[in-house]
């Protein structure tokens, strides 16, 4: 099934599966109207363009997947490999919890051959396809390979419905086993002035960084967070697995946490080191 094309006026809950292997079509088509849909569950692959058009005012259980065979859309190195739309409906088990909306995205790094065709605008422009309503939480998933990530993260919170509807960002980095080197010279520490830029995240009152390898460039996109988010509430900041801090890292942490005595903050190194800040 490559085009899905659903106009219904009673229609509350649809499940689309669109299979576990990849497409040969070079285009999916989805296509929904249903003014009173309330529970929507998707998985998609694709190996090309995904035209994606939902009309669903009433829209509040979404389960949604994209999986790229290939990264087709990205920014500079960084190429999109899986979108995510989900509700969460809270994890405290004593009280109820309002429901919020997720924006999950997967990114890692492509080969150097790899260029995106019109790159910034198509790659705002996929993102924003898969954002089927409202959302406040951007789940990111990055595999580093030992790249700096600062620069891409911020022009990414910069997209306009990034930056106004974000109020929790969590990101996960993730690492391989061997531990890759950056080579010289790379694109990805570009531009040089991410480290002093700014940006108006408005509205984002809490940021969950997992998988930090103690890293200079780490250290710098941290700054930059606590700088243009004026609303922050927490800050919690885990470290990957199997890196023991040295006082150094403590001492950076510690010194940009008491920079902001407001917001609540947190380095997490109990199940993953032995070490205490």
């Amino acid at each position: 099934m490559s085009n899905i094309t659903v106009h219904s006026a009673s229609l509350e809950e649809l499940v689309v599966e669109h299979g576990n292997r990849w497409t040969r079509r070079t285009h999916v088509s989805v296509d929904l109207d249903s003014p009173v849909l309330k529970q929507l569950t998707a998985s998609f692959h694709a190996c090309g363009t995904i035209g994606v058009s939902i009309l669903a005012p009433m829209l509040d259980k979404v389960w949604w997947r994209c999986s790229y065979a290939k990264p087709i859309y990205g920014l500079g190195l960084w190429g999109l490999s899986e979108v995510g739309f989900n509700t969460d409906a809270g994890r405290d088990a004593c009280v109820q919890l309002p429901s919020v909306h997720v924006l999950s995205l997967h990114i890692s790094p492509v080969q150097d051959s790899v260029s995106f065709p019109n790159a910034e605008l198509s790659f705002e422009a996929e993102i924003d396809k898969h954002m089927v309503t409202n959302f406040s939480v951007l789940d990111l998933h990055l595999s580093t390979k030992g790249h700096v990530f600062g620069a891409f993260v911020l022009h990414l919170l910069g997209m306009h419905r990034i930056r106004t509807a974000l109020r929790n960002l969590k990101i996960v980095l993730l690492r391989s086993e061997v531990k890759d080197a950056c080579p010289v010279n790379c694109l990805c520490d570009e531009p040089k002035n991410w480290r002093t830029e700014t940006i108006t995240l408005a509205d984002l009152e809490n940021m969950e960084i997992e998988g930090v390898g103690g890293e200079d460039h780490e250290f710098d996109f941290l700054e930059v967070i606590f700088r243009c988010a004026p609303m922050l509430k927490t800050v919690t900041v885990r470290l990957s697995d199997g890196v023991t801090p040295s006082v150094d890292w403590c001492t950076k942490v510690n010194n940009i946490f008491m920079a902001y005595p407001s917001v609540e903050c947190n380095a997490d190194l109990v199940s993953r080191a032995k070490a205490v800040c």
